[in-house]
């Protein structure tokens, strides 16, 4: 059997040693390709603003978006996602550089929140579906381990960090997940592990 560095599979590059780097570059020049091909409809003065921004949203967004629930970012992908981002929204809203207009402009005129919101949205609502799931689920166990079903405190608690800056990033009150997570956590707190 050949070792190799790095695969993909399920569209998503799986590495061994790059965390989420290469599939978050990847994504970027699938999203590229696609955005390149819808030049001469962002292009085209008789479309509307919304019309262009919705093509964007359908076409561009999921290629760019896709396994993002999966992903580990850092704050080095998160700019790169934010600029590419902000590039087609430039290009939708045919603004050039030369023009000098914040970003900030940018984004009220498309309407567009940006992609790291889109992602925590995905990533919590993710983490609802599989704190939903039936017990005898693999997802479900993933959060388990033993017959016990004793909770892995140092993974959860990473997690349950991340759920909790996401809810400050998006400034809303804990969301129905994190609340359930937090329940989880706090009912097995006092459990000794073993081996």
């Amino acid at each position: 059997m050949e070792h190799v560095d790095n695969f993909v599979y399920l569209g998503s590059i799986q590495s061994s040693d790059d965390g989420s780097q290469p599939d978050i570059k990847r994504r970027i020049v699938l999203a590229l390709s696609v955005m390149s091909s819808l030049q001469p409809i962002c292009s085209d003065r008789y479309l509307s603003l919304p019309t262009k921004v919705r093509v964007y949203q359908t076409l561009v967004l999921p290629v760019l978006t896709y396994a993002c629930e999966t992903w580990t970012l850092s704050a080095a992908d998160t700019r790169r996602l934010e600029a590419f981002h902000m590039k087609c929204q430039r290009q939708i809203a045919r603004i050039r550089w030369q023009d000098h207009i914040r970003n900030a402009e940018v984004t009220t005129l498309t309407g567009l929140s940006p992609v790291s919101e889109s992602i925590i949205r995905r990533r919590n609502s993710l983490f609802g579906q599989v704190t939903r799931l039936a017990e005898d689920t693999p997802a479900h166990q993933a959060l388990h381990t033993g017959d016990k079903r004793l909770l892995l405190f140092r993974s959860l608690l990473l997690f349950s960090d991340l759920l909790l800056n996401h809810s400050r990033l998006l400034n809303c009150k804990l969301s129905v997940t994190v609340q359930a997570y937090t329940k989880l956590l706090l009912k097995y707190q006092f459990v000794s592990f073993s081996p």
